[in-house]
This record gives structure tokens, sequence and C-alpha cells, in this order.
């Protein structure tokens, strides 16, 4: 479930979504623009497997990588290109291969399957981090993270968030009370790297030293098979990017893991044999 200030969503897990509330601007997606004080059923979505809201917008991302808003369109939150509000579901323009979605009060953030963020809606406080005050009604990638490999996003009302696969938190917009971590009450037009918040024994390790544990292929679209070049017995845990644990075994050999009733999005695998401990992302496709 996720709740704004006027509305609320909830996810089912048959894939389907359900709101109630405040429904002025059609944020319950149901064809109508009358509250409702019981849930009614969102018209026209299914497969569904991530549900946000915004001030008076919502937003859901489907298990093929598509995402989908409807409610408020003043400044363009929606991401089809116009500023008319919508009372049904409508597709994001030009986005695909999406495995996490976040929405601010009048503005959005998508995650790629490559590592790239993607912004729309206000921002008139940098919250797109395109290095514009411009509002944009059409997805424009957030600049500053090339290489970075970005596997978490979160928006705040006028900030944005984006966390590594090596521990590193970025942010970027509204700053006027220091919600961005970086000493000043300036705001940012574009990422930039919060101080004493980077790497740590939570990120995820892929350097030299841990070469004696294997995971292949990754991408992935079925099976992954974990392994150890010593061989032997090992522990593993499959978590998704909420960090909910939906896997574990400790005591294993080169093992194959199926991913093929998963839906798309990112995943984290830990391995552990004789004090070393493996930490890795796996893209789920």
């Amino acid at each position: 479930a996720n709740s704004s200030y006027y509305h609320s969503l909830a996810l089912d897990a048959t894939g389907n979504v359900w709101a109630w509330g405040g429904n002025a601007q059609g944020q319950l997606g149901n064809g109508t623009n009358t509250y409702s004080n019981t849930v009614v059923s969102v018209t026209g979505l299914g497969g569904v497997t991530a549900i946000c809201t915004g001030y008076r917008m919502s937003m859901a991302l489907k298990s093929d990588g598509t995402v989908w808003t409807w409610g408020e369109n003043t400044h363009g939150q929606l991401g089809d290109g116009s500023t008319t509000d919508r009372n049904l579901p409508v597709q994001v323009m030009g986005l695909s291969g999406i495995v996490a979605i976040a929405a601010g009060n009048i503005h959005c953030l998508a995650l790629k399957n490559d590592g790239t963020v993607w912004a729309w809606g206000f921002n008139d406080q940098g919250e797109l981090g395109n290095g514009s005050t411009a509002e944009s009604h059409v997805p424009v990638q957030v600049t500053g993270l090339a290489g970075q490999n970005v596997t978490y996003i979160e928006a705040g009302a006028r900030q944005s968030f984006a966390v590594t696969s090596s521990g590193n938190v970025y942010a970027w917009g509204g700053n006027e009370s220091g919600q961005l971590m970086n000493g000043t009450n300036t705001d940012n037009l574009t990422p930039t790297l919060v101080s004493g918040i980077c790497g740590g024994q939570s990120a995820i390790a892929e350097n030299e030293e841990d070469a004696a544990f294997s995971i292949y292929p990754n991408p992935v679209s079925d099976n992954i098979t974990l392994s150890t070049l010593q061989g032997g017995p090992f522990a593993f845990e499959l978590h998704n990017s909420a960090g909910q644990l939906l896997l574990s075994n400790k005591n294993t050999g080169n093992t194959a893991i199926s991913m093929a009733d998963f839906a798309p999005g990112i995943y984290f695998v830990i391995m552990k044999q004789n004090e070393k401990t493996y930490r890795k992302k796996i893209v789920k496709l």
C-alpha cells in the first residue's frame, strides 16, 4: 500500500491496483472524478509490480517494464507529454526496461535496468537532476550518474535520491532546510555525492578479493547459477531491492536458482563461505 495527502493505493497479490480517497484530479484511476470512501479498482491495469503516490497523482510499474500514471498533471508529472489531468492510467512516454519507480509531490523518477535514472514533472528546484529548472512533460535522463550503477531511487517532496551498488548516495533538488545533506542550503540541479554515507559493510562487494564466488548469468531471465572456485558448501541469501529476504540456504554446493517467477527488477545475492562474504546485484529481465 502507498498513501499521499488525499488518496491511497494498494497492490494485491495478483498485480491489480486498488484506490480510495480524494479524486478531484482523477487520482483513483477509475474513470471518474468522484471521491470514494470505499476501495475501487484502478481501471485497465494488470501485471503491476510496484505502486507509489504523488501529491494528487498515482504511478504504477508493470512487469513488462513500462510505467503508468494517472491523476493531476499540471506540471507534466504524468509524463505523457501533456499537462492534462487523467482519470484513467496512461503510459509514460519513452520508457522501457524500468525496474523501480518513485514519486515526489509533483515530480517522478524511474530506474532502468541499465542503471540510468529518468525524471519528469516539476523542476523549479532542480528535482529532475538535468542541470535546469525547466519542468519536463516527458522523461529526461538525470545527469552525472553515468557509470555509477544506481540500484535504488527515492523522491522527497522536492528532492530526489539515488543509491549506487557501491553504497554511495547522491541527492539533488530542493535544499532550503539542508535536505540534501551537503552542508549547505543551496539547491542542487544535478546529483551531488552525500558525504559520510559512502560504501560501508552493506555495500555490494565486486572486487578481486571476491573472485572465488561466481554468479552467472547476469542479467538473468530464468536461472542463475551460484558457485565457488574452491568448491564445498556455502550459504546464500536472495533479497529484493527493499532488503526483503526471498530465498536462503545455509549448506549448499553449486546451486541453480530459478528467477522465472520473480518480477523484473533489482535483486541482491549474498554468498558466504569460510568467513568471506560476496554481495552482488543481479538484474532480472
